[in-house]
């Protein structure tokens, strides 16, 4: 087994124990308590359950998802309830003309927030000629402090109760509630339809009013806790919801989910099926661990499975080495014919080689040419053409004439061009 392939098995056998390690540590999925009012989460304080209830609440009708400002989604043409459910709404004028215009074309609005939607009621305030101030902070109902526990319920006769109470990490904590404030009393055609119910005294506290406005109705609550998860999946929880939003016309509902969100201006993204997998704990880090395996899938499998082609050497002639090492056996053997035969085979390889002419035949042309070509005498090559027809037909020739037949050679070398 290779180095590379022990390596990447040491390494995945760490991440999976790693994994085990992660997994065994912590089983139990936190559980995000904060008062997010998402349309989509699933936490205590989320918005999902209530917002799956009124899809099917008017099932004859459209449930539309608001993913605009309602400056853009509730134009002429809209008809129907408005339901939005926030700790805020960011709201410009424009938004809030748009939802008050709504509402006086006959349709419904409900809005539930922790902090006074500032810009709606001013807008109201302006149109109905109402002095609008007060002690508090705008942007806030007053509060009622009643430690943790609260009872609301709808209409006079209470017909349906439910129990509040905040809770974190599943430990009951003190909490106040909201109220309306008393100046919503200055305006015209206002009812109180929803109570906050106290242990001690005889005050009677408002947490949900209905305003008529034109030809509609504007229906506010200040608890929006109250249409959380946490308190949908309760029997009491969800006749109260059905009580509060008994109210509303039985037509088409526009849910708002991003004007709580103060970058409203775009539409919000759509969630992919990677974002699912990356909320969930288990999916997250399996999703993870596929990363980490193809990237050591790359990082040792990106290396050549050929062995290493060797380096080709080109090839080389030989063929003079071979001329001269024969001629120096036939030399050391004195067979003087033999080597004078090989340094005429090395003469004509030569002249070949250099001057592309052919002169095994001794044809006259060729030789010329040669003459021509290597700046010699004619005279000169037919010396040594004429050697080697007498060294050729020969039986066998002396030192002397293998010296001179050499000689003739050599000078053509030392003297061609």
């Amino acid at each position: 087994m290779s180095a590379g392939r022990i390596i990447a098995i040491v390494v995945v056998a760490l991440m999976f124990i790693g994994l085990i390690v992660l997994f065994k540590g912590d089983n139990t999925p936190a559980i995000n308590w904060e008062e997010r009012y998402d349309t989509h989460g699933k936490e205590p304080y989320d918005t999902y359950v209530i917002g799956k209830m009124l899809e099917d609440y008017f099932p004859q009708h459209d449930h539309k998802v608001l993913k605009k400002p309602l400056r853009k989604s509730l134009t002429y043409k809209a008809k129907g309830n408005y339901v939005g459910i926030a700790r805020n709404f960011y709201w410009t004028d424009e938004d809030a003309d748009s939802l008050i215009a709504f509402v006086e074309r006959g349709n419904k609005a409900f809005v539930a927030s922790n902090q006074l939607p500032a810009t709606l009621v001013r807008r109201l305030a302006f149109k109905f000629n109402v002095d609008y101030f007060y002690e508090f902070n705008e942007m806030y109902y007053p509060t009622l402090y009643l430690d943790s526990l609260a009872t609301v319920f709808v209409g006079s006769v209470p017909r349906s109760k439910l129990k509040l109470k905040k809770v974190f990490n599943n430990f009951v904590i003190p909490n106040s509630w909201n109220v309306m404030p008393t100046v919503f009393e200055k305006f015209p055609e206002v009812e109180n339809i929803g109570f906050t119910e106290i242990p001690y005294g005889d005050s009677v506290y408002f947490n949900y009013t209905k305003f008529k406005v034109g030809k509609g109705e504007l229906l506010m609550h200040c608890i929006p806790l109250a249409f959380t998860n946490y308190n949908q999946i309760t029997k009491e929880g969800k006749e109260y919801s059905e009580q509060v939003f008994s109210y509303l016309n039985n037509d088409d509902i526009y849910w708002d989910e991003i004007s709580q969100y103060e970058l409203n201006d775009f539409e919000t993204p759509e969630k992919s099926p990677l974002s699912f997998v990356l909320a969930q704990r288990s999916l997250r880090w399996a999703w993870y661990l596929c990363l980490a395996l193809v990237l050591v899938f790359i990082l040792f499998r990106a290396k050549r499975k050929q062995k290493v082609i060797p380096v080709i050497e080109p090839n080389i002639n030989t063929s003079i080495m071979f001329i001269e090492t024969i001629g120096k056996l036939y030399y050391m053997q004195n067979n003087h014919r033999k080597v004078a035969l090989y340094k005429m085979k090395h003469f004509q390889y030569f002249v070949r080689k250099k001057y592309q002419i052919n002169i095994a035949k001794n044809e006259a042309l060729k030789i010329q040419l040669l003459a021509d070509a290597s700046g010699l005498t004619l005279e000169h090559i037919n010396k040594i053409i004429e050697k080697h027809i007498l060294i050729s037909a020969a039986h066998s020739i002396t030192k002397e004439q293998l010296m001179e037949f050499y000689s003739l050679i050599q000078q053509f070398y030392n003297k061609c061009k």
